[in-house]
């Protein structure tokens, strides 16, 4: 009784021994996840705020473009105006050469 008293002793300290082990890889298991959890957090974090900025760089972008478009095409009816006009000079130059 007293070997079958021993052997339960030991079983129970082994078992005591794993299960303290298991704990501590399940709490280093944690502890990784929550760490992974964070950077994960930061990251996504930092690539939103990225996107934020380069979305806003590009509106500026389209802003300017646009904006030249706009000059371009209004210096472009200032230009085809005067070329109306010098082509209805030319049209009475030359009818009134006749």
């Amino acid at each position: 009784d007293l070997a079958n008293h021993s052997e339960l002793l030991t079983l129970l300290t082994r078992e005591q021994s794993l299960r303290a082990a298991a704990e501590r890889r399940v709490s280093q298991t944690n502890d990784e996840i929550e760490e992974l959890s964070a950077q994960l957090f930061t990251e996504a974090n930092e690539m939103v705020a990225a996107e934020r900025k380069a979305r806003v760089k590009l509106e500026e972008r389209v802003e300017v473009l646009e904006r030249r478009d706009k000059e371009k095409r209004e210096r472009l009816a200032v230009l085809e105006g005067r070329l109306g006009r010098i082509e209805r000079v030319r049209g009475m130059l030359a009818g009134g050469g006749r």
